[in-house]
């Protein structure tokens, strides 16, 4: 990014220096423009900035050298006396030569003109006399390190010439210098521009409308002594997710203009088989004989037993949000930011409502340390619960929902990537359809919820003192039949509120205010009362480890542990 700098900067010449003090520039410009340029790399650009002041001086300390040497060789040369037939005052000569080289020139960076521009200017070769017998340049011929006279462009208004014109040659130049002296008194102060030289600066160089875009053209020292303060940037980035995957994985259930739902329970197996009498048997032919004694056997049969059903209501969850008026006509983006993150908050309260209820009844079940890295463990836990599962209530094995905290995918992730490979393939980042696939394979569809309730374990910080924390060594999963939840949804209700969910009324419009309001009603319905489970799997090691076969037990655990 940045220019090699040699270790001898004495054996450069001004023009190699001024030309390392360019490019060291437009790097620094780079790194200004750069909106993700890294602590380095802004560090380098301030080191660059201090070089680039010592290449500048050590420029212009040669510069001054070459200058002062010029000037020992013009003395030597012969005084032109036949160019001028009419004379000035010298004062009057130097002071608008001085002028047409340095008063017009452009307003950046004085150090990008190139040092032959001011030389050429005031220094031609050859001389004419003055009437105070000194002598002034005046040539034809090109000055000294490649600098012609029409790089210089006339003044308009000055002189006979349209603004923007250009000199054919250095007696062009001084003719025309002559010319305007003659116009002007030899006791005047007034100074007229009659030649500038035209910046040629590229596109980073070149200030614009756009103040911010100017600010970032100038360098950081320059920066540190403008007064004037920032224009503040109002564009608010960083926006909160909205997004409810906890109520998009459920089934809707809208009750018929009402508050609640009941629920009756369906009965287990086990409410059969542990009554009296049961309702079954086996009839053999003792039995049959039994029938001609006294005490024959019958076929008793089970009865019904009422139960009491679970009733369900509905509850909002709002949110609201108060501005002003000025406020929401001068700063939007303020009040936008606001509220999206009123948003996030009220998607993260909902979700964790559902996922609370969604755990309150289900069975708690824990699978400890099998030894395998967790996308290992994890599956083949839930693989060992569903099969139990199955078996309790002789039921086939159908549809499963299992919810999850989202970082299950990031921890399996790293799990499988972390494998010791022998492929030679090097490292392959399974995607999120593979890690949804593996679940779906091991008999549950995966929901992956953002926000965490109270029977998970809670997410850390990024950092805690600057050191990077671990994921979680456990994970809580609420697992359970398709359509055992479902979401009772009446849409959203908002009173008073019109169609852009602006609040006004009179005490409002008093204080010059207005109200953002939002409103939605659900409630969680355990729809029967097939089994869900909390399986919570503890000791996972998102480490890839692959365990040897003399360390596992018959059921695939880990017998160290």
């Amino acid at each position: 990014m940045f220019p090699t700098i040699p270790d001898n900067l004495e054996a450069l010449s001004a023009t190699d220096l001024r030309s390392l003090a360019g490019e060291i520039r437009v790097a620094v410009e780079a790194v200004k423009a750069n909106t993700e340029a890294s602590a380095d790399d802004v560090k380098l650009a301030l080191d660059a900035v201090e070089i680039r002041k010592q290449v500048l001086e050590l420029a212009k300390a040669k510069e001054a050298l070459a200058a002062s040497e010029l000037s020992e060789d013009d003395e030597a040369e012969p005084v032109v006396e036949d160019l001028a037939e009419e004379v000035v005052e010298e004062e009057v000569i130097e002071e608008v030569s001085e002028e047409a080289a340095t008063e017009d020139a452009p307003s950046g960076d004085e150090d990008d003109l190139e040092p032959e521009v001011e030389a050429s200017v005031s220094k031609p070769a050859a001389k004419v006399r003055t009437s105070t017998g000194t002598s002034v340049a005046l040539t034809e011929e090109p000055s000294t390190g490649g600098f012609s006279p029409d790089k210089l462009l006339a003044r308009g208004g000055v002189t006979e010439k349209t603004g923007g014109d250009g000199f054919g040659s250095w007696l062009e130049l001084a003719e025309t210098l002559i010319d305007v002296g003659k116009s002007m008194s030899p006791s005047s102060n007034q100074k007229f521009q009659v030649a500038y030289v035209p910046g040629n600066f590229d596109e980073s160089h070149t200030l614009g409308e756009n103040f911010t875009q100017n600010l970032r053209k100038f360098e950081p020292e320059i920066m540190a002594e403008m007064c004037a303060p920032a224009e503040p940037q109002y564009d608010l980035d960083c926006w909160n997710t909205d997004r409810r995957p906890v109520r998009g994985s459920l089934a809707a259930y809208k009750p018929d203009a009402r508050g609640a739902v009941s629920i009756y329970p369906s009965p287990s197996l086990a409410d059969i088989t542990g009554q009296s009498p049961l309702g079954v048997g086996i009839w053999d032919n003792d039995d049959d004989i039994s029938l001609q004694g006294t005490d024959p056997s019958s076929k008793e049969c089970a009865t019904i037993a009422c139960a009491t059903p679970t009733l369900y209501r509905l509850y909002g969850v709002w949110r609201c949000l108060t501005v002003q008026n000025l406020l929401a006509m001068t700063f939007p983006e303020l009040v936008e930011a606001y509220l999206n993150r009123l948003a996030a908050s009220h998607a993260r309260l909902a979700e964790t409502q559902l996922l609370e209820a969604m755990g309150t009844n289900a069975v708690a079940v824990t699978q400890s340390d099998l030894g395998y890295g967790s996308s290992v463990s994890i599956t083949s836990s839930v693989m060992n619960m569903l099969a139990l599962h199955q078996e309790t209530e002789r039921w086939d094995n159908g549809e499963m929902d299992a919810w999850m905290p989202r970082w299950v995918r990031y921890a399996m992730k790293m799990d499988i990537i972390r494998r010791r490979s022998t492929s030679g393939n090097g490292i392959s980042v399974p995607s999120d359809a593979t890690i949804d696939s593996m679940f779906m394979d091991a008999g549950v569809t995966p929901h992956f919820f953002i926000d965490t309730p109270s029977w998970a374990s809670a997410i850390p910080a990024v950092q805690t003192g600057g050191v990077l924390n671990l994921l979680p060594s456990s994970v809580e999963m609420v697992v359970a039949p398709r359509g055992k939840f479902a979401v009772m949804d009446r849409g959203e209700l908002s009173i008073g509120v019109t169609g852009n969910n602006l609040y006004r009324d009179n005490t409002s419009n008093s204080k010059n205010q207005f109200t953002f309001f939002f409103e939605n009603f659900e409630a969680l319905v355990d729809t029967n009362s097939c089994p869900a489970y909390l399986l919570t799997i503890e000791d996972l090691c998102h480490n890839g480890i692959q365990i040897a076969d003399e360390v596992l037990n018959c059921d695939g655990g880990n017998t160290i542990s």
